[in-house]
């Protein structure tokens, strides 16, 4: 049975990252993460099952709505890009 995280603002190590490309040849970057906790409405941080998960962003080559997404993800983490070659 896999977990299944309610919506709300977790705490997470990131394991592992790249790009890789999809059995279709779409590329994709990919985020390998383990859920270390969940904070409350207080801020305070909470235990949660820990689980790692596999977070994907799918990069379509014929327009910029990946890219632009995938901008914005890592954007809320702190890291910009200035491009993805």
């Amino acid at each position: 049975m896999t977990t299944t995280y309610t919506k709300g603002t977790y705490q997470a190590e990131i394991r592992d990252q790249g790009f890789e490309e999809a059995t279709t040849g779409t590329p994709y970057f990919f985020l390998l993460v383990l859920i270390l906790g969940r904070y409350d409405q207080q801020g305070q941080l909470q235990e949660c099952p820990r689980f790692e998960r596999d977070v994907r962003f799918y990069l379509n080559q014929d327009n910029d709505t990946g890219i632009n997404i995938l901008r914005g993800a890592l954007r809320t983490l702190g890291v910009t890009i200035q491009t993805l070659e």
